[in-house]
């Protein structure tokens, strides 16, 4: 759009000055010259364009194969921490479990020894 507006600009610019030297131009000609630079800054943006489209693919693709392997580093890295968290809170689970499992069942035990036989049976 930029491109087209300046040669609009230009094209003005040249109109005028031809005029004072070769007399009045027609209206015909400079739509046809104006007609003439139309195809050609089109094709010159979508050319832009596809070299962009070119280029920033590369950038990707280039991006992600430096992201890869790290990415492949820090899975690795998380799965051993997960491993060696998990094999050190098991045996923690478990004598913790261990320990209130007596307490949980005097607990149970009270409980029943206060609820009343009839109410019991009835479960």
């Amino acid at each position: 759009m930029k491109f087209l507006l300046v040669t609009l600009v230009v094209l003005a610019i040249t109109h005028g000055t031809e005029s004072s030297d070769n007399g009045p131009v027609k209206m015909s000609d400079y739509l046809e010259i104006v007609n003439s630079y139309i195809p050609k800054s089109t094709t010159d943006l979508v050319n832009m364009l596809k070299s962009l489209e070119e280029t920033s693919r590369g950038y990707l693709e280039s991006g992600k194969a430096k992201v890869q392997p790290l990415a492949e580093k820090i899975k690795e890295q998380v799965q051993l921490l997960t491993t060696k968290v998990e094999e050190q809170v098991k045996p923690l689970a478990d004598s913790v479990q261990s320990q209130i499992k007596p307490l949980t069942d005097s607990i149970k035990d009270l409980l029943m020894l206060k609820v009343p036989a009839s109410a019991q049976k009835n479960k």
